[in-house]
């Protein structure tokens, strides 16, 4: 099955654009003297727990969600949040229809005649949850 997990892929578009536009912000903040020392690292670290909640999911592909080691739920496709320290994507799953084919098996018919068997399957992810926690 092939899976990707989140550690392997690069923030999303979409979260690195609110985190620089959240940081702009509390960086006029601090340069207009609103806000001191303090209170801007409080935004930086709010700002990166916001950008790191956001996540994508492909129109093909359903996140799985793991909430503290157990299953929360899926999400996807589309954008969808998940919380940032207590939640985890375990695997995206691919829901395309995939072919996976067989080199040729040369085998005996009960008459004893040689034949080359070739095969190709065509398959696919019904059930997401099952897919990702149930199968070995």
């Amino acid at each position: 099955m092939n899976t990707s997990t989140s550690s392997s892929s690069s923030p999303n578009p979409v979260s690195i654009t609110v985190v620089l536009i959240l940081i702009a912000t509390s960086a006029a903040l601090y340069y207009l003297k609103i806000i001191g020392v303090p209170l801007l690292a409080v935004f930086i670290i709010i700002s990166l727990l916001i950008g790191s909640s956001i996540k994508i999911a492909d129109q093909w592909e359903k996140a799985v969600v793991l909430r503290m080691g157990r299953f929360h739920g899926l999400r996807g496709p589309g954008i969808f949040f998940i919380v940032p320290i207590i939640d985890q994507i375990s695997s995206l799953i691919d829901q395309r229809v995939r072919v996976t084919e067989f080199r040729a098996e040369q085998t005996l018919t009960k008459d004893t005649v040689p034949v080359n068997v070739d095969a190709v399957v065509y398959w696919t992810v019904w059930d997401v949850e099952k897919a990702a926690l149930e199968v070995q």
